[in-house]
């Protein structure tokens, strides 16, 4: 007698899934799902977190100088205070709201690709592997 079998989702190393990638939806184990993503997505958002990392410096700088100048202006002598939490609450705050445009801009671009990611830029250290050297 034929008997259909249950279909089960499996991860890329073929164990059972327990849930999709929050960023490419993709199916992966426990092991695999690392706060909700993925190591391929947690890689690829790494990437871009760090090149980003300046600007939350930046960013948590120009907001502690502006409510220090402004408190200054308003001739109160707390600016300071103030200024700083908020500066430091913004440098951290940040971090979460850049990840999170970052899954939602990445997600589609990484579930459309396939295998792993592109190794990142070269310096000049390493030695390049080009055409010319690969046909000698």
């Amino acid at each position: 007698m034929y008997r259909e079998q249950e279909f089960i989702e499996r991860c890329q190393c073929n164990a059972p899934a327990t849930g999709s990638c929050a960023s490419c939806g993709r199916a992966r184990c426990a092991v695999h799902l690392e706060r909700g993503l993925c190591n391929r997505c947690m890689q690829a958002i790494g990437r871009e977190m760090d090149a980003l990392g300046t600007r939350r410096f930046v960013t948590a700088s120009v907001v502690g100088v502006t409510i220090t100048l402004a408190t200054l202006v308003a001739h109160l002598t707390f600016g300071i205070v103030i200024a700083a939490p908020v500066a430091f609450a913004t440098f951290f705050r940040q971090r979460a709201v850049q990840r999170r445009r970052l899954i939602a801009r990445m997600g589609p671009a990484l579930s459309a690709s396939k295998g792993e990611l592109a190794s990142p830029d070269r310096s000049f250290e390493q030695p390049v592997d080009s055409e010319f050297s690969r046909h000698m």
